[in-house]
């Protein structure tokens, strides 16, 4: 029960992996977003769309995967662009240095927020 969180993180399965180096979504990958369209589309927050690189300061590239994503979601399942927040997030650690999470290489996540940010 969900109900009362005002976020709901989760990561979706291996089927959502980028190939090294590139944001394109290949089939199984789109094959994956197809199932979540209901879900996306009921949604009544904002959903954000974390890309990641392959390895540390590959924001470009991390970014590019969000965008993909969140292009995909609009333009084949009409999912509300406004709801939809690509971003390519990274921690800084104690010593000032960009963190990189290599669970995340090659993913992308999505973080479910309750109420849709202005």
């Amino acid at each position: 029960d969900t109900s009362q969180l005002s976020n709901v993180k989760f990561r979706i399965p291996q089927t959502l992996n980028f190939t090294a180096g590139s944001n394109e979504l290949d089939l199984e990958m789109r094959n994956t977003l197809d199932r979540l369209k209901e879900t996306f589309k009921i949604h009544d927050g904002t959903i954000v769309i974390e890309g990641n690189g392959d390895k540390e300061n590959e924001w470009v590239l991390a970014f590019g995967r969000a965008m993909a994503t969140r292009n995909y979601l609009v333009s084949q399942l009409r999912i509300d662009p406004d709801k939809l927040v690509p971003s390519a997030p990274y921690l800084i650690n104690t010593k000032g240095k960009m963190e990189f999470d290599s669970y995340s290489k090659h993913k992308v996540r999505f973080v479910l927020k309750r109420v849709r940010e202005k």
